[in-house]
């Protein structure tokens, strides 16, 4: 118990020394504290970040360099549309970072008696907003000079459009994107890109660089005026005309009134289905109409040409009730056969000529003849003498009679003889006296010239021998003959008619402004004699 006693009381006496060593020992170590504390007015503490940077016991000169060193080595990579990339060196155009006041306000602002506490693995981060300048004019020389940058290799976009193609529908041509670019929204966006220390700048990420296209292939504007155009196109009406053959109105026709509108498009109008229409009937007409006091006949040397006949007969096209018929199909797209309509259809008493017959071009002087459709044996000839009451009649015959070996006499004169007498081996009468036959007493170069409009014969058609007789040996009794006068086709006489008729019209319409100018002259000389009473 004593021995226990006395080591309390020896342990208590430690106390009393050890306490004030403990006490002098937290004044150092506070004295400590405070020293160094007093180190980080002007530096940072440890573990201080600034945007990554390790600023830790740095003053403030030292920060901002450690930070503005986050630029050594940075490059901006410029990625073009085509996938290529250009790098922009800062130091190529002098990339440098500005002193933040950010640094200072963080330096001041910090808790600096918190210096120990990266002991503990605490790390002080902030991130700040700073500023860099660049020299444009080195950026601009280091774009320009850029392989992507030059003209030789650039191309303007094209907007996808509307083509005709081989087989005349609309087919849509796509669109080219282009890579032109426009040199100042590039140094702009390169500019901004530097400054805020972007590492990649996509081109196409930003407008205004890159022109595209406003029309792509799949607009539905092009679609659908492709399709309605080629639906048209399609579009095939067929009229029988009167002599059997087929008047088409197809793409052919069509295509000239498509008409290309400043915004690429091609427009279907009213107004044009009308006017197609319209020129289709008029021209089908111009054709097929020959109504009067004549007849149509597919001569050889004019094609279809008028013949005066006794009495009106033929045919007369309803343009009206054919304009709203087909205009009606063109509207809807519809393929269709039709017969003509008329207005007038009256059938000529005129003999039918069927495919064997004589045909007699005056002023061509040339004889034909057809057998069975196609055109058997052609001739020169000489007429009668135009002009007088020797010239050949015009007209539709027939052959009915043919003389072998006989002489043919002229008018007699008052002692009885006959005016003239010529020997022929071959001759086939087709209107009372006149006929075709041989005449041996013209040379050859005289046939088919215009000998007949001053020494043609008395009214005959003279032909060589060896054709006077092919003729009569081929050609039989009955066979229709037809004579003709015609200098130009039916279609342009209708041509002509139509001119002189528009003329008539139009002088009929200058006549009558100036009766009414008239007019209006004389009111005002009464006006005026009124004022001088």
């Amino acid at each position: 118990m004593k021995k226990a006693f006395e080591k309390w009381k020896a342990k208590k006496g430690f106390k009393k020394w050890i306490i004030p060593v403990d006490i002098a020992l937290l004044l150092i170590a506070a004295a400590g504290y405070f020293v160094i504390t007093s180190q980080y007015t002007n530096r940072f503490i440890p573990g201080t970040r600034i945007n990554g940077v390790d600023v830790s016991n740095l003053y403030e000169d030292e920060a901002q360099k450690a930070v503005a060193s986050t630029l050594n080595g940075y490059a901006l990579n410029l990625k073009f549309a085509d996938g290529t990339k250009e790098a922009v060196k800062g130091s190529e155009v002098s990339v440098a970072m500005l002193p933040s006041a950010e640094i200072p306000e963080l330096l001041h602002s910090q808790n600096r008696f918190a210096w120990f506490t990266n002991v503990f693995g605490t790390v002080h981060e902030s991130t700040i907003e700073t500023s860099v300048s660049y020299d444009r004019g080195l950026l601009q020389t280091k774009i320009i000079s850029l392989p992507e940058m030059q003209k030789s290799v650039q191309f303007s976009p094209h907007d996808a459009c509307l083509s005709f193609d081989e087989k005349r529908r609309l087919v849509i041509i796509p669109e080219e994107e282009g890579n032109e670019i426009d040199t100042e929204k590039l140094l702009e966006a390169a500019g901004n890109a530097i400054q805020t220390v972007e590492s990649e700048l996509v081109l196409t990420d930003v407008d205004g660089i890159y022109q595209y296209p406003k029309r792509y292939a799949d607009d539905k504007e092009l679609t659908e005026c492709m399709e309605s155009v080629n639906r048209l196109l399609d579009t095939k009406i067929t009229v029988t005309m009167s002599d059997g053959s087929k008047k088409v109105l197809d793409d052919t026709v069509l295509l000239p009134y498509l008409a290309l509108g400043t915004d690429g498009l091609y427009t279907i109008t009213d107004e044009m289905i009308e006017q197609c229409a319209a020129d289709f009937v008029n021209e089908m007409a111009a054709e097929d109409d020959c109504y009067g006091p004549f007849r149509n006949f597919q001569s050889t040397r004019l094609g279809i040409i008028h013949m005066d006949a006794k009495e009106d007969h033929g045919h007369t096209i309803d343009r009206e009730q054919m304009k709203t018929l087909i205009a009606d199909d063109l509207r809807n797209c519809f393929s269709a056969n039709h017969l003509l309509a008329y207005t007038e259809y009256i059938d000529h008493t005129d003999p039918m000529l069927g495919g064997t017959y004589v045909e007699i071009d005056i002023y061509g002087q040339h004889v034909y003849f057809y057998k069975d459709g196609k055109l058997d044996f052609d001739t020169p000839c000489v007429t009668g003498t135009e002009g007088t009451s020797r010239a050949t009649p015009s007209g539709i015959y027939d052959v009915f009679a043919k003389y072998y070996d006989t002489v043919l006499r002229g008018p007699l004169r008052e002692d009885g003889t006959p005016s003239y007498e010529s020997h022929v081996d071959y001759f086939l009468a087709f209107y009372h006296g006149y006929g075709m036959h041989d005449a041996t007493w013209r040379s050859k170069s005289q046939f088919g010239t215009d000998r007949y409009t001053y020494d043609g014969s008395h009214g005959c058609v003279n032909l060589p021998y060896d054709s006077a007789r092919y003729l009569y040996k081929n050609v039989d009794k009955g066979t229709p003959v037809v004579v003709f006068r015609a200098k130009i086709s039916a279609a342009e006489e209708e041509a002509a008619r139509a001119e002189a008729e528009a003329a008539f019209a139009e002088d009929e319409k200058t006549e009558d402004g100036e009766e009414g100018k008239s007019e209006s002259d004389e009111d005002g000389d009464a006006d005026t004699d009124e004022e001088d009473d």
